[in-house]
């Protein structure tokens, strides 16, 4: 009954393709998919989709705020602020950010103390924080380009109707830069998602590299990859 489901769920997605009959919205040979997750056969996938909404959600989030002044900030406070704010970074490889952060950028801001403007002071030391830990983490980049080297494709049946927006995906790579999982973060419509995650899966990085003495070592991580689709203009 659910292999008929899914089957004829197919079948209506590729009715409203209306493309060539080239056009797959089917994951790759050697991915295996399922509720808006798509895999590569053999990965962890415990690992791979792990929850990276939040500090809290990575499992470093660290001793609560109870009581915070609007206009002061220091010690754990201030760290615990700048860590928060750092949370894009942390997504990336959580367990080697938090330990450059704790090396690097803690013993600083635990002998620091902010007053004043606190967004803008702690957006401050953001951005020095960041910048200090690019000298030891490299984050992934696409080294192919969407529309150039993975093609996308976009339904005119969809662009008829007016669907369009974002399809927002968080990606596990390998130490190679090589797609390993997709989940689907935020969707635009069924068909679209299954294009775009299709297009993520052929899409490559240059993987992260973390520093270790004078050599640079390309580790696993995720990203947040989106694909916008936009109504072309007439």
């Amino acid at each position: 009954m659910v292999i008929r489901f899914r089957l004829l769920l197919l079948t209506l997605l590729l009715g409203l393709l209306g493309c060539q009959p080239s056009t797959s919205l089917e994951p790759p040979a050697g991915w295996q998919a399922a509720d808006g997750r798509w895999w590569r056969d053999g990965v962890d996938t415990t690992l791979a989709f792990r929850d990276l909404t939040s500090l809290a959600a990575m499992g470093l989030e660290g001793t609560p705020m109870a009581s915070v002044s609007r206009t002061y900030a220091a010690g754990e406070v201030l760290v615990q602020a700048v860590r928060r704010s750092l949370t894009p970074l942390f997504r990336v490889h959580p367990e080697i950010i938090d330990s450059l952060f704790n090396r690097h950028i803690t013993p600083d801001l635990e002998q620091t103390s902010i007053s004043g403007d606190l967004e803008a002071e702690v957006d401050r030391l953001r951005q020095e924080s960041y910048r200090e830990l690019q000298r030891y983490f490299r984050e992934p980049r696409p080294v192919t380009r969407l529309g150039e080297d993975v093609p996308i494709v976009y339904p005119d049946s969809l662009i008829a109707r007016g669907v369009a927006g974002k399809v927002e995906m968080q990606v596990y790579l390998d130490a190679e830069g090589q797609p390993q999982a997709i989940k689907l973060l935020e969707g635009v419509h069924p068909v679209l998602d299954r294009l775009a995650m299709r297009a993520t899966a052929q899409m490559r990085w240059q993987p992260a590299y973390v520093r270790q003495g004078n050599t640079w070592q390309a580790v696993p991580s995720w990203v947040r990859f989106n694909i916008r689709y936009q109504i072309p203009e007439r």
